[in-house]
């Protein structure tokens, strides 16, 4: 009889660590994925009550939030008009996702130039550099931090909101 296999194997183009926890971020990087794969524009772009996120939205945050934390606290990059126009930061859950005319696709190909970015600039880093103590000074509220930190948590909120997406899916398309 043959079994079905869930085995994570480290990201390609980092370190074997890293690559560890960036395999867990590709693997509910996928489910979030199946969430929206399917969604029409106007889903995406539905609140099903005004104070829902919308599903769009919520997947560019992903973004925003993978990119600023890479970026932004990781490299210690100053971000530019650039940066913050390409990750839509500060451009997520609250502005209107229809205005944008974005679909499902649109959605994901972002999310894939964003884990890009990602797993490039992951790629300066070893696993000696996991438990460095840093100082996250570009966050509103700075705080230290680790490497390993930010990697938990990136997949962490990935979880979380990918949970949230879904059961605003199922509302939108089963709940009236």
């Amino acid at each position: 009889m043959a079994y079905h296999r869930d085995i994570l194997e480290p990201a390609a183009g980092v370190t074997r660590e890293i690559g560890f926890y960036l395999a867990g971020l590709e693997e509910v990087r996928a489910q979030t994925i199946s969430i929206i794969t399917d969604m029409t524009s106007d889903e995406l772009a539905e609140r099903f009550t005004p104070a829902f996120h919308q599903i769009g939205g919520l997947a560019l945050h992903l973004g925003e939030c993978e990119y600023w934390w890479t970026q932004a606290a990781i490299a210690g990059r100053k971000l530019t008009e650039d940066d913050v126009k390409f990750a839509h930061i500060y451009d997520t859950t609250e502005t209107e996702f229809a205005l944008k005319g974005y679909t499902a696709d649109d959605c994901i190909a972002f999310l894939t130039k964003i884990h890009q970015c990602s797993i490039d600039t992951l790629a300066q880093f070893n696993d000696e550099d996991m438990d460095k103590v840093v100082l996250f000074e570009q966050h509103p509220d700075p705080f230290e931090g680790t490497l390993r930190w930010v990697l938990h948590h990136l997949v962490d909120h990935e979880a979380n909101h990918k949970g949230q997406m879904a059961m605003i899916k199922r509302l939108i398309r089963d709940g009236r």
